[in-house]
């Protein structure tokens, strides 16, 4: 029973973070894109391949040029 917690590789793993149920997860998929979270800002802690805990860290959008 290894605890492995990291951050996510990329936006491929949005599913896993969501994995985890919570009331803000229809969100999170769309936030990278807004610029208001990036993959390797949201972290998952894993155990025999389920996410038992999750941390999310955000910013205002980012204007872009």
């Amino acid at each position: 029973m290894t605890l492995e917690i990291r951050p996510l590789t990329g936006p491929g793993e949005l599913d896993l973070f969501d994995s985890f149920d919570h009331a803000l997860n229809e969100e999170i998929h769309g936030d990278p894109s807004a610029g208001r979270r990036h993959p390797e800002w949201l972290w998952v802690a894993v155990r025999d391949g389920r996410v038992t805990a999750r941390a999310a860290f955000g910013s205002r959008t980012t204007p872009t040029s």
